[in-house]
């Protein structure tokens, strides 16, 4: 930050620190979630590129393929 003007760089400057220092832990649970429903997310395209290539239909359901 020191190229940047003072005016733009200290409230940017004070909220990284604030950001760095004051833990939360609901956003640690709130980024977990989000991070196990996007690799879900990643692996259920994953296998559906995979039935397409090899062209296998799905025969299990949804919530067994999501939890599998």
């Amino acid at each position: 930050f020191d190229t940047w003007p003072e005016q733009i760089a200290k409230p940017i400057a004070r909220e990284v620190l604030n950001v760095l220092t004051v833990q939360r832990s609901d956003l640690l649970t709130y980024g977990v979630l989000l991070a196990a429903f996007f690799a879900s997310n990643g692996i259920e395209a994953l296998r559906t590129s995979l039935n397409r290539a090899y062209r296998v239909s799905e025969t299990r359901g949804i919530i067994h393929r999501r939890v599998q």
